[in-house]
């Protein structure tokens, strides 16, 4: 089980976890729940959209979405960062991105770190 779903999992918060490689349980996508986690995974989707579109429709109203990604707004130039040169890593963000990604949906947002953005989906 990944790290996170662990620690959920160790302190009475049951998980599902699902990776489309490693864990590919597609039952689980046909349930909702009130708390989705994202973690290290929206920068490697080409297409992040259809993805965010798809945590939307897995989410109770009111549900939470937790994505956490390394952000670009403070790395300096883009060529120089570190973060970048990962070759899996093909789709990035920054705070403003997150913003517009809660305006799209009609999610608020609340950035807990640069690195962790929570959407309240409704």
């Amino acid at each position: 089980m990944p790290a996170l779903g662990d620690l959920f999992t160790r302190s009475d918060r049951p998980t599902a976890s699902y990776d489309p490689h490693f864990r590919p349980d597609s039952a689980l996508l046909e349930s909702r729940y009130d708390f989705l986690t994202c973690s290290e995974v929206i920068e490697h989707v080409h297409d992040p959209l259809p993805l965010l579109e798809r945590f939307g429709a897995l989410v109770h109203p009111g549900g939470i979405i937790g994505v956490m990604t390394r952000p670009y707004d403070t790395a300096g130039p883009f060529g120089a960062w570190w973060y970048r040169r990962d070759p899996t890593h093909v789709c990035f963000y920054s705070a403003q991105t997150m913003t517009w990604i809660g305006a799209r949906f009609d999610w608020p947002v609340e950035r807990v770190t640069p690195e962790v953005t929570i959407f309240s989906a409704v």
